[in-house]
């Protein structure tokens, strides 16, 4: 499994790549990597602030870029469906809430 996101970080003026990915070897089991890259700096970082609620295994395309985050669908461990948003500047995942009942998904 693979995705990824491409933005700009307007507060540190640099364009960052978010690539997340569940190595061959481990889709038996649940690990997956969330690696940061920077155009300015010209370095890639394992990021470890990955909370446990996100569900990557329901994640879907390439995130969609807004208001100096990345955004994707997915679902909660409990089947709950949230927005799971990767702000570039603090470079951390926050959940946005939102109902299937008022957005059709």
């Amino acid at each position: 499994m693979f995705f990824c996101g491409f933005g700009y970080d307007e507060v540190n003026d640099d364009f960052k790549m978010l690539m997340i990915a569940q190595p061959k070897a481990q889709f038996d089991g649940v690990r997956f990597f969330v690696i940061l890259y920077s155009l300015k700096t010209n370095v890639w970082t394992q990021n470890h602030n990955v909370p446990g609620y996100i569900n990557f295994r329901t994640m879907f395309g390439a995130g969609v870029f807004a208001s100096e985050s990345l955004y994707w669908t997915t679902t909660t461990e409990d089947q709950k469906d949230v927005i799971i948003a990767f702000d570039l500047t603090l470079e951390q995942f926050k959940q946005v809430p939102f109902s299937s009942e008022q957005v059709p998904v």
